[in-house]
């Protein structure tokens, strides 16, 4: 798979004029400079911490639904991760560009484990659950790499944002189209640098790859197309809300409603199997067992 170097800095005066140039030729581009470099190593501080343990008896530590991956809520592991997905440039980028004021739809850490297998495949997003005239630009997604990344990196179709949308077909190997299999293309990025997608085109991190990766995931989509409605309620900490702004407050969902409540968001979800129920078993023996043990000590 070939490498696509679409890196622009946000410090040069141009910036905005070539990061949009990139989001309507290409669909994608990638942000470096957003904020300042011990901003981004305490957010990856946190990462590590985070990722570090498992939730166990409801402690602080990685939510993992499958063998693949490990999650948690992007705006809880760090509050410094508001500085960025929250970010004015972020925001002021994505708002010109889909000419609509917008809406935060979720925000996760993802660490991918690496497979030998593809447990996601390359896809793009038809705003289903949207309410967009046709032909309409109606979201964009945000990812902050947390590392260099080059092998395992987000991948994407360059300029699939442009193929008409058939709700039908959201799946790359649905068009059975070999040109664009073939260009499908890595989004190399550096430590700290954030890229921005049309969800219209095709992408996905690439897979089948033994390499791990850690991004913190996040999507905003047009207001108006969304009923004022963030997919999902987002948990945050409410101590970082007093470094933005009304325009920031509006964008993380300040005074909007939701599609989806917070027990149901696909983080929280999970298929109970026996093992699951053993593990219940276990954790509530213990519990009573405790409580037995403090009863006899008193």
């Amino acid at each position: 798979m070939k490498n696509i170097d679409l890196s622009v800095d946000v410090q040069n005066s141009d910036w905005e004029k070539k990061a949009l140039r990139h989001l309507e030729e290409t669909g994608v581009v990638v942000l470096s400079n957003v904020v300042k470099e011990d901003i981004v190593e305490k957010i990856i501080l946190d990462a590590d911490s985070v990722l570090s343990v498992p939730s166990i008896f409801g402690s602080y530590g990685y939510i993992q639904k499958d063998p693949f991956k490990k999650m948690f809520d992007g705006f809880l592991f760090s509050e410094n991760v508001i500085d960025v997905i929250v970010h004015k440039k972020v925001i002021k980028l994505i708002k010109s560009y889909l000419n609509q004021d917008v809406l935060i739809s979720e925000c996760f850490l993802k660490h991918d484990l690496g497979t030998s297998n593809s447990y996601f495949p390359y896809h793009r997003h038809t705003g289903t659950d949207l309410d967009f005239p046709k032909g309409k630009k109606f979201g964009c997604g945000v990812m902050m790499y947390l590392h260099d990344t080059d092998i395992g990196a987000f991948c994407y179709v360059p300029a699939s944002h442009k193929i008409t949308i058939n709700k039908k077909i959201y799946l790359l190997e649905q068009e059975k189209s070999k040109i664009l299999s073939e260009n499908l293309s890595r989004v190399v990025g550096k430590k700290g640098d954030i890229v921005i997608f049309n969800e219209a085109g095709y992408h996905g991190p690439e897979q089948p790859v033994s390499k791990s990766r850690t991004v913190v995931l996040s999507n905003y989509q047009a207001k108006e197309m969304s009923g004022n409605k963030m997919k999902t309620d987002i948990p945050v900490l409410m101590s970082s809300l007093g470094k933005l702004d009304s325009e920031q407050m509006e964008a993380l969902g300040l005074g909007s409603g939701y599609r989806g409540r917070f027990n149901s968001y696909h983080m929280r979800k999970r298929k109970i199997t026996l093992t699951d129920k053993i593990a219940t078993g276990v954790i509530s023996f213990s519990n009573r067992l405790s409580r037995l043990k403090n009863r006899i000590k008193h």
